[in-house]
């Protein structure tokens, strides 16, 4: 299950965390792993993309653990 909702960046994603990290840095002709590593664990911290959890919950239904029905207002 951790394999499934282990996030992958996408190629996109990628060159949008690039394209910050220069920005960020434009007169030095290097980044730190340490300065990729906190931009990407601040990227990951966005809410999920829509087919992130489509993809999650199709896999969790096809191992018998179909997502339930949200509570709606007078349940909660």
């Amino acid at each position: 299950m951790f394999a499934v909702l282990h996030r992958h960046l996408t190629d996109y994603e990628v060159v949008v965390i690039g394209e910050k990290l220069v920005e960020a840095n434009p007169n030095r002709e290097s980044i730190s792993q340490a300065e990729i590593e906190a931009a990407i664990a601040d990227f990951a911290k966005q809410q999920p993309d829509p087919d992130d959890v489509s993809r999650v919950a199709s896999h969790l239904a096809a191992g018998g653990w179909p997502l339930a029905e949200p509570l709606d207002d007078s349940e909660a």
